[in-house]
């Protein structure tokens, strides 16, 4: 067995990997997700995604092996880190490196290797995502090696994206305004790169496979092609709503988030609303009630980012809300402000966990002790409500339901009516 050498750059290849601070974490559905598209859409019993330590290898998700870490020296994954290329071991019992090594004379006696470099944005391999088979294979197609590093390429996304949030928030509770400016900074930074790093990898996951969908035929039996292509654009489309979120959230923080005011009727946002949620209540078996009387005056508003407070918050409403419950929106008016209410008969939220709730990526344990988190939904609308000018109150009873109240004003002197 010949142990890999240590990269020349060794020393800050792992403060890159510290810096994410994800060795030891918890398991991510999200990491998981991608571990095992990988060994669907390649044909592998087992993948990993691996990160290389100074002395281990860490498996932030590791489907189909039991193993959360094995010994660095032993690791396939430490040969593929020394390279940008995909790694690939074709039959490990006939390759020198690996004849006599213990992942392959025992359990899970891996013969197949294949690994994708999980490069950083700062140009580190700080581990890989794998796949790997009992069984030895001629190798990976130049389309195949194409998805495993795009795959690769998502996982780190993941991680750069998880990273710039916590050092943005971390920044924004220190009250100095050095800290501050350097807060915005973080932000102007993150907006500059994340154009380019993240939406137009996803842009091409989710364009290439809308043409794989549309295919005829594929290459894995209609039925499972289907379910596997059906996979990576459901995931391409969650990981681009993210980013779309991320970049929005930051603008709005930045104040640099433009409006266009004009006249809304706030009424008829409601009802389109309702048209564009009802299949999403209906597949939830969610009653969404929309009174037919709703009328009031124009108000100055930008018409996508208004339509774009009610959606979340009546989307949120229902994912909340069990089976034969029911969400109603409500349009008044309120001292003199537009009054629109998001009412709802889900599982509600203990007063304790409100803070939590209008956080960025906030989590409350729900019952059975799971933690369900909330994006950024609230936080980027009620800082969209206030760009209008407005505010928002929340009502809620664990067990009962949850009002949110959006007040809003009619108009400006800016704008005629």
């Amino acid at each position: 067995m010949m142990a890999a050498s240590i990269p020349a750059n060794e020393s800050d290849r792992l403060k890159a990997l510290e810096a994410l601070e994800i060795l030891d974490t918890f398991p991510d559905e999200a990491f998981d997700r991608l571990a095992r598209l990988a060994g669907s859409l390649l044909g592998s019993p087992m993948a990993l995604i691996s990160l290389i330590d100074r002395d281990r290898q860490w498996f932030k998700s590791h489907y189909g092996l039991n193993s959360s870490e094995t010994p660095r020296d032993i690791a396939f994954c430490a040969h593929a880190i020394l390279g940008d290329e995909v790694f690939v071991v074709p039959d490990a019992l006939k390759d020198e490196r690996f004849v006599d090594n213990p992942l392959v004379v025992s359990d899970p006696r891996i013969r197949f290797y294949a690994g994708a470099p999980l490069k950083t944005r700062s140009g580190y391999n700080i581990g890989t995502l794998c796949i790997l088979d009992r069984c030895p294979r001629f190798g990976l197609s130049v389309g195949q090696k194409q998805n495993l590093r795009d795959l690769a390429a998502l996982v780190v996304d993941q991680l750069e994206t998880r990273r710039i949030l916590r050092t943005v928030q971390h920044t924004n509770t220190q009250p100095d305004e050095t800290m501050k400016g350097s807060s915005h900074h973080l932000q102007s930074e993150f907006l500059a790169h994340i154009s380019h790093e993240l939406r137009n990898p996803m842009n091409a996951v989710i364009g290439y496979s809308d043409l794989m969908l549309a295919a005829p035929y594929g290459p894995l039996g209609d039925e499972r092609y289907r379910e596997y292509v059906a996979a990576i654009h459901a995931s391409g489309g969650h990981m681009l709503a993210l980013v779309t979120d991320i970049l929005e959230y930051a603008q709005l923080e930045a104040g640099t988030l433009k409006l266009t005011l004009e006249a809304v009727d706030l009424s008829e946002i409601a009802r389109e609303t309702a048209q564009i949620l009802g299949k999403l209540a209906d597949d939830r078996g969610v009653k969404l009630v929309l009174p037919e009387t709703l009328s009031g005056p124009l108000i100055e508003a930008d018409t996508v980012k208004l339509r774009q407070i009610l959606i979340n918050l009546v989307s949120n409403a229902i994912k909340f809300t069990p089976r034969d419950g029911s969400v109603s929106v409500v349009v008044d008016d309120v001292d003199g402000m537009a009054k629109v209410s998001v009412r709802d008969t889900g599982v509600g939220i203990a007063a304790d966990d409100m803070a939590k709730v209008m956080a960025p990526f906030g989590q409350v344990v729900r019952s059975l002790g799971r933690q369900e988190g909330f994006g950024l939904g609230l936080p980027i609308t009620k800082s969209l409500i206030v760009r209008h000018g407005g505010y928002m109150t929340i009502d809620s009873t664990p067990g009962v339901g949850t009002n949110v109240h959006v007040f809003l004003p009619y108009r400006s002197d800016r704008l005629s009516f």
